[in-house]
């Protein structure tokens, strides 16, 4: 299958993303004003963001393989 070997090598850099996301909750500092809270929300949003299009991206990358596997 062509391109499986980049599909895993993104599936692993993906989880490596998501350990490191999980980490940084973890070792967040307490949230102390309102102005703290918005920043902290809308990092992890965008954390969040990026995870769900890379998840997206492998997705569409495996739809790609799959179609190109069944026109040979």
């Amino acid at each position: 299958m062509a391109g499986g070997e980049e599909s895993s090598t993104l599936q692993i850099h993906l989880h490596e993303s998501e350990d490191k996301a999980d980490s940084s909750f973890e070792d967040s500092k307490p949230i102390n004003t309102a102005r703290d809270l918005v920043k902290e929300t809308s990092s992890r949003s965008q954390r969040s963001l990026e995870l769900l299009l890379q998840h997206l991206w492998l997705a569409a990358n495996e739809m790609v393989v799959i179609c190109a596997d069944d026109e040979e």
